[in-house]
């Protein structure tokens, strides 16, 4: 059970990592210069295959222009998003487009759409 839940942790702090650097347009390389590590170690750590050491972590949230406790998904001590949901492709490229959109209207049109179609799908779920 304890390996389980750190194994999920770890594939959510890899996916607020992966989340963050892709909100900041850096590439998997880029990141890895800035910590003395290769891309493929940056791939393990945002998949969570990898642990995130202490230490790394500081580096990492400098690296990323945030604090560590972004990356851990706290915010005074009680997590903020469940970010492990984000950790497949099409969430991110859905978050990626969504982020582009600049107009305030549309943006509130499409979480609209987004949020009726999330509450069908649990709906039928529930019958």
């Amino acid at each position: 059970m304890i390996v389980e839940r750190t194994e999920q942790l770890d594939r959510e702090v890899g996916a607020r990592v992966r989340a963050r650097r892709r909100e900041l347009r850096m590439s998997q390389s880029k990141l890895g210069d800035k910590l003395g590590v290769t891309f493929q170690q940056v791939q393990k750590y945002e998949r969570g295959v990898n642990r995130i050491s202490a230490s790394s972590l500081v580096l990492i949230a400098e690296a990323l222009q945030c604090r560590p406790a972004d990356l851990l998904g706290m915010e005074e001590g009680k997590p903020k998003i469940d970010w492990s949901k984000f950790h497949d492709n099409e969430a991110n490229a859905a978050l990626e487009a969504f982020a582009a959109i600049d107009s305030p209207r549309v943006r509130k049109s499409v979480l609209e759409l987004i949020r009726t179609l999330s509450d069908q799908e649990r709906a039928r779920r529930g019958r």
